[in-house]
């Protein structure tokens, strides 16, 4: 099932247009919430860090992001995160 109504995505394209590229100070993480739909945004500077989502079961990390983004950018980036997290579960 592709997922194409994600709420806040519009918000999530505008948090990545300040970003440089791959060798700049900052990225984005995004992290999709299954329960709620939701993609939410978390500025990091560096490339050794990220928000751990092991205690949080709901939430997928959809990825790091270097560059500015569009939103069928991101549909494309969580449909990938969610199918990814699918086959892994359903293996278990």
């Amino acid at each position: 099932m592709k997922i194409t109504n994600i709420k806040g995505i519009k918000k999530a394209a505008a948090a990545t247009k300040h970003l440089t590229g791959y060798y700049g100070p900052m990225c984005v993480q995004m992290i999709y919430n299954r329960t709620t739909g939701e993609i939410s945004t978390h500025d990091l500077v560096g490339h050794n860090s990220w928000i751990d989502l092991s205690d949080r079961p709901e939430d997928i990390n959809v990825g790091l992001i270097y560059e500015p983004t569009t939103t069928q950018n991101i549909v494309e980036r969580v449909n990938a995160a969610v199918s990814e997290y699918n086959t892994l579960t359903a293996s278990k």
